[in-house]
């Protein structure tokens, strides 16, 4: 009896792993990360969120080690892995769709954009970009000052105290000012709220990264069944709470404005991203998105613009905190270019070199967003091999902004100055924190300009310390610091 359910068990296996192999191609000339076991791969090594995020950073490093395409398995599934820039160019411009693990966020932010399918994506990025063009973001610029300094204010409290964790400070910053350029609303103050819909998204990531971990999650009837539904479902009303009201009262006023031949009133001074999109997609008789469809792009650009940003803004001081010569250097340049109490400027942003160059070491080091996934839909041939149609590929930003031969050997350090020397990559595509290709981040330069604009407040009244070799990360869909980003602030002698 026993012999012959071992029989049927391995005959199921071996069928199992020949549908596999007939629907997931191999190509055989790829090396094999290490650690692979017999029938399971690398699966055990990827049920462990802590160990998952170790070893998903160690496949990206093999990659760059090896200085080629490498692949590791889900079972009998092969998952390519590329860092070299070339092979991440034509990747992420040949291969548009999503990985399969993308639809797990679905019920967080539809179908409209990160989830996207690749024709919705194409229709609604035309409409995104005129969201981002310069002239709104250097109306942002003056918000962007105030928030800093109000930021900067919050923290006086910590001065002297050792070391402080700021995550929740930032979290509100950035929320209150994501309300404003995104929504339209002004939210400051209202810690409640804004805490409550922080720990919404930080709960939803949670749940829906166990599905990535737990494989016995992918399956929708197990998952329907588990604690974590439960816990999803608690924190999406919250979300879409959050959002759903301002974008159906924006939405009546913009149409009644064209029913009035009036122009719709942008609070605040400045137009957010959701004035531009009702402009773009309203008359008064048609709209190019459902209300369920808006409030899903909404939904997308506040996550996008707000968990996001948190964790890096916390990483580049942790990075910049890890040097007084770098801090010193930086202040040197804003006196010189913004003099004592001056203010960024759209036309003085531009001037801050070595601010820029710092920034972008810290987010090429520690970026958030560490793995894009897609699948190919035809045959892709990369500079020495060629993956098969319906495969699935990571880009492997971690070891991309890492990879040894493209950054040099002290590619792993801290070290602003290569970005205004002759030792800079080449390639575009060697710095990948803000997703390469066609699908790249809408709100790179908006990013950039809000944290240099928190540098450039916090570093004229205080000193920082911390040590970024101390850095321990989760990966949890984006990169979060499980330890070593607390920071000491000291006044600064004026």
């Amino acid at each position: 009896m026993i012999v012959s359910i071992l029989i049927t068990s391995i005959c199921v296996w071996l069928a199992y792993v020949l549908l596999c192999r007939r629907y997931f191609p191999v190509n055989e000339q790829v090396a094999t990360c290490p650690g692979k076991w017999p029938l399971i791969g690398h699966a055990l090594q990827l049920m462990n969120t802590k160990e998952a995020t170790r070893n998903l950073m160690a496949f990206g490093e093999y990659s760059a080690k090896i200085g080629d395409v490498v692949t590791f398995y889900i079972g009998p599934i092969p998952v390519y892995v590329v860092t070299d820039p070339e092979d991440v160019a034509t990747v992420a411009n040949k291969c548009l769709d999503k990985l399969f693990v993308y639809r797990f966020i679905e019920p967080m932010v539809g179908k409209e954009m990160v989830a996207a399918d690749v024709p919705t994506w194409k229709r609604n990025r035309k409409v995104l970009d005129l969201c981002f063009k310069q002239h709104i973001l250097d109306d942002y610029l003056q918000l962007f000052n105030e928030r800093a300094e109000r930021f900067v204010e919050t923290i006086a409290e910590d001065v002297g105290q050792g070391e402080v964790d700021l995550k929740k400070k930032i979290s509100r910053s950035v929320l209150e000012t994501t309300c404003r350029t995104t929504l339209g609303i002004n939210r400051d103050g209202m810690n409640d709220i804004n805490d409550n819909y922080a720990k919404a998204i930080n709960d939803c990531l949670d749940t829906l990264s166990d599905r990535i971990y737990k494989p016995w999650l992918i399956v929708d009837a197990v998952f329907n069944l588990s604690s974590d539904k439960k816990k999803l479902d608690k924190a999406l009303e919250t979300i879409f709470e959050f959002s759903e009201k301002t974008v159906l009262l924006r939405k009546a006023e913009r149409i009644q404005c064209l029913q009035k031949n009036e122009d719709l009133n942008h609070k605040g001074g400045f137009k957010s991203v959701l004035d531009v999109i009702l402009e773009n997609t309203i008359t008064e008789t048609k709209s190019a998105f459902t209300d369920t469809q808006l409030r899903n792009l909404m939904d997308n650009m506040l996550l996008a613009a707000f968990d996001t940003t948190i964790y890096q803004m916390n990483l580049v001081l942790v990075c910049i905190g890890s040097s007084s010569e770098v801090q010193d250097k930086i202040l040197q340049e804003m006196n010189l270019i913004l003099g004592k109490d001056g203010r960024l400027k759209g036309d003085n942003l531009s001037q801050l070199v070595y601010l820029d160059a710092v920034v972008k070491e810290a987010i090429r080091l520690y970026p958030v967003g560490p793995l894009v996934g897609r699948t190919t839909t035809a045959h892709t041939k990369l500079r020495n091999v060629t993956i098969p149609a319906g495969s699935s590929v990571v880009v492997h930003i971690w070891g991309t902004n890492r990879n040894p031969r493209q950054w040099g050997p002290d590619a792993e350090e801290f070290r602003p100055e290569r970005w205004l020397d002759s030792t800079m990559p080449k390639h575009q595509a060697a710095f990948a924190t803000f997703g390469p290709g066609k699908r790249g981040c809408v709100g790179k330069t908006y990013a950039l300009m809000y944290i240099k604009a928190t540098v450039v407040s916090l570093l004229r009244k205080y000193k920082i310390t911390a040590d970024h070799k101390k850095l321990k990360l989760e990966c949890k869909i984006m990169f979060k610091p499980l330890s070593g980003h607390l920071i000491e602030i000291e006044e600064r002698n004026k």
